[in-house]
């Protein structure tokens, strides 16, 4: 081979391979999405999916989609996208099971175009970096009032994931047990959308898995609890908390479910703490939802079927005149007690709520047990 046919051969490699160096560094912040069509609505749903994963990739805390700024960002994604494109797939290309695919596609199965999208390397960078003052303050003693369950439950071959429709009984048991301890519990539609985001067929409860999964929701607080039962007695689970930017977990073993139930509840919650499973599990009395204070008065909504009506309701509450704090009580299936402080200024929330179109003042419920919600007044949230 001539000098010129040597010089010419390493000029071309070298230039492949800068250019493989320079995609390679691009990849980072650029990410393909599967998208049903090119609608607004499916251009917005992927710049949400793809910069999820661009910031995943590119941060070393991958609790960082737990970050109200974070959360934020990605309400606005759009605003960060440099350049973006489509491409129509092959017929006979297969899209990988690491590509992001919009709720739509996930739902129908088809994917007529896949949308690259590229966002500002600076700007991910400063959401990545954003909170670190915030984050320093905020170390110490884990509170909220409220936290979304994602709970998988492993008996002989069935894996159930608790929400919607699945393990009504284990829902009411959970909310029974932490609402002693003021605590409201928020479950997942467990729908066909929250399976595909936990791994499909095989359900795995992973950290970034249910940070993945809960993007669709709002709650200040996530716990994850995979249970499974043991051989030849009892129950095993391992249980993680991720709230303020801090992340926990822990394991128990215990004779029953209900056992579990209240060792992992009572360990989830603000200064909570549970016997390890280094040690045999006792049995905890589990406390009644407490009374009203008398500097306090409390109100049952019903018809609360999702997180969406959980937040609205908090949000108009909060925002009557007059009103020092506001906080959720108990939660019971599509009903939910909210307490309001001081208590003098019941008359006007209650003016202001009979004003508003979406709130109906009924009489107080009775339920199938024939318990009543110790509240001052009642309302349906209309539909």
């Amino acid at each position: 081979m001539s000098l010129r046919a040597v010089i010419a051969s390493t000029l071309i490699g070298l230039a492949a391979l800068c250019a493989s160096i320079s995609a390679h560094a691009q990849d980072a912040y650029t990410v393909e999405v599967a998208v049903a069509d090119r609608s607004p609505g499916e251009q917005e749903a992927a710049y949400r999916m793809a910069m999820q994963r661009v910031l995943l990739d590119n941060a070393a805390d991958k609790t960082l989609l737990n970050r109200s700024d974070v959360r934020d960002a990605l309400a606005s994604a759009k605003t960060y996208v440099v350049q973006f494109s489509y491409r129509a797939p092959k017929s006979d290309e297969v899209i990988s099971a690491t590509t992001p695919v919009t709720d739509l596609v996930r739902n129908t199965g088809e994917a007529t175009q896949i949308m690259k999208v590229r966002f500002d390397r600076e700007s991910i960078s400063r959401i990545i970096k954003g909170a670190p003052e915030s984050n320093t303050a905020e170390v110490g003693p884990v509170q909220f009032n409220n936290a979304l369950v994602w709970m998988l439950i492993r008996d002989t071959a069935d894996d159930i994931l608790i929400g919607g429709g699945n393990g009504a009984n284990v829902m009411e048991r959970s909310r029974e047990i932490a609402g002693g301890s003021g605590i409201v519990l928020l479950f997942p539609a467990a729908d066909s959308t929250d399976i595909q985001s936990l791994g499909g067929d095989a359900l795995v409860l992973s950290q970034e898995n249910v940070l993945n999964a809960s993007i669709r929701y709002t709650a200040p607080a996530l716990v994850s609890a995979d249970i499974s039962r043991k051989q030849p007695t009892g129950w095993k689970g391992e249980w993680r908390r991720i709230a303020n930017g801090q992340v926990a977990t822990e394991r128990f073993e215990t004779a029953s479910l209900d056992e579990m139930l209240q060792l992992g509840l009572s360990w989830m919650s603000p200064n909570g703490s549970a016997q390890s499973s280094n040690a045999a599990a006792s049995t905890i009395a589990t406390p009644t939802p407490a009374a009203p204070l008398s500097s306090e008065s409390t109100i049952w909504f019903s018809g609360v079927q999702s997180t969406a009506d959980y937040a609205k309701l908090m949000k108009l509450v909060g925002g009557v005149e007059g009103i020092q704090s506001v906080y959720a009580k108990e939660l019971r299936d599509q009903g939910l007690v909210i307490a309001v402080q001081p208590r003098s200024a019941l008359s006007q929330v209650r003016s202001s709520l009979s004003s508003s179109n979406s709130l109906r003042e009924i009489s107080r419920p009775v339920f199938p047990d024939g318990s009543t919600p110790v509240v001052d007044v009642a309302f349906d949230l209309l539909r």
